[in-house]
């Protein structure tokens, strides 16, 4: 198969032939959600709530299968890439492909990748595709590095009872301009992703819900506290006792529309204190610790403009 199965396993060696596969951009899936986890290879509680989220089956050798799921942001340096895979074989890997000019078309010169597990080598891969470095066809599957690139980005694999959490991370731009994608807010590239589930003699189930070009990733901006205000103000129409909070969320507006940064932060303060003695009361405690979340969320947000 190619493109993402060649991520995968092909991609671990050097100078592999990649076949050519191409494909549109229409009614794919578009990821596009701003954030910033911790790459450590934990998907900790509330960290990836926000991302853009696929979830599907993945097959195992031998028949049966096991739930994913998918999730991505971007900040303003790096796309993330959050997994968890219903398993706790060490026998496994992810890899995504990515179709850097938009074009619809998977294997071309330069088109970057990432793959992490089994399989691959050193564990992780900043891959590019490339007709250079002794190439025996039109184009083959190089690591950055063995083209003089750089490895660009990181990812993480931990195992716990009963899934393998892994997270991922590669530059937006990185100097690595031969090898790797240059994105910005707004941008917008085709990807694929491939799960493969392995036996230890690599007899292999691939699935691959993204492919060869099945998502479209677009770099999501910083938001503003404002944008964030108003959407927060639509979560508490009719929550909780009276008006207090719809009150609250209003005139933190107010001080962020003048300017005034710190009146909006102790605003929320007080918004937060408010919910959390509601909470399990007036307000169910799923949708108070979603208030809470997304209140701290834009206190951050003010911090850092």
């Amino acid at each position: 198969m190619p493109g993402i199965r060649v991520v995968a396993l092909v991609f671990a060696a050097a100078a592999v032939l990649v076949p050519a596969s191409a494909t549109g951009h229409a009614s794919v899936p578009t990821f596009t959600v701003f954030g910033s986890p911790t790459v450590d290879g934990v998907l900790s509680p509330g960290e990836w709530d926000e991302a853009a989220t696929l979830e599907f089956a993945a097959a195992v050798p031998g028949g049966g299968t096991v739930p994913v799921a998918l999730r991505v942001m971007n900040d303003d340096l790096d796309v993330f890439f959050g997994i968890r895979i219903g398993t706790t074989t060490p026998t496994l890997s992810v890899a995504l492909g990515f179709d850097n000019d938009h074009d619809g078309v998977l294997s071309e010169e330069g088109d970057d990748g990432v793959a992490l597990g089994f399989g691959v080598r050193n564990g992780f891969g900043d891959l590019v595709l490339s007709g250079r470095g002794g190439c025996p066809a039109t184009i083959c599957g190089f690591h950055d590095v063995d083209l003089g690139g750089v490895e660009n980005g990181r990812g993480v694999r931990t195992v716990g009872a009963d899934a393998t959490h892994i997270e991922i991370s590669h530059p937006l731009d990185s100097t690595d301009d031969a090898n790797d994608f240059s994105l910005g807010p707004g941008d917008v590239v085709g990807f694929g992703f491939q799960v493969a589930i392995c036996t230890a003699t690599f007899e292999c189930a691939f699935t691959r819900p993204l492919f060869p070009l099945g998502g479209d990733l677009e770099i999501a901006r910083k938001p503003t506290p404002a944008e964030r205000l108003v959407d927060l103000a639509a979560a508490v129409d009719g929550v909780g006792p009276g008006t207090s909070l719809a009150a609250k969320v209003a005139r933190a507006q107010q001080a962020v529309a003048r300017g005034d940064a710190h009146v909006a932060a102790a605003l929320l303060t007080a918004f937060v204190h408010e919910v959390e003695a509601q909470a399990g009361k007036s307000i169910p405690a799923a949708v108070a610790a979603a208030l809470v979340a997304e209140a701290a969320r834009i206190e951050q947000l003010l911090t850092d403009a």
